[in-house]
């Protein structure tokens, strides 16, 4: 009886926190679904797809999909973090907050630099305190 108990309570303790890491990643999944169907939409509509296709010498189709994969893939990576977190696993949300900002930095960097800002890339690696 002891050992049902506990159970019980387990389950009880730990129920809530699953529900919002399970609504966490739902909503998660579907608005970086979204999120990376406009943003490649809005890319082509700029034009840069034919610059991210013509750097990695591909067509326009391939460029759109590549662009919109790895959009995906980076929203799911905070989406993760978020999970983790509603989970109360903080020590590895934590730590995935901090690799995700520097990857998110130097992305950054990277697109500027692909789109010809290199001095205004430089300057704002001038300000990054060493």
């Amino acid at each position: 009886m002891l050992f049902l108990d506990s159970i019980v309570e387990y389950i009880t303790t730990f129920a809530p926190n699953i529900a919002q890491a399970l609504l966490v990643l739902v909503v998660g999944f579907l608005l970086a679904r979204i999120a990376a169907g406009v943003s490649t939409r809005a890319l082509g509509v700029a034009g840069l797809n034919a610059k991210i296709a013509e750097m990695f010498k591909v067509d326009a189709a391939d460029a759109d999909h590549m662009v919109k994969e790895n959009l995906y893939y980076v929203m799911m990576f905070f989406v993760v973090v978020a999970v983790f977190a509603a989970l109360g696993v903080t020590v590895l949300a934590n730590l995935m907050t901090g690799m995700g900002l520097f990857v998110a930095f130097i992305l950054i960097l990277a697109l500027a630099f692909f789109l010809d800002l290199g001095e205004k890339a430089e300057t704002v690696m001038k300000k990054v305190p060493r």
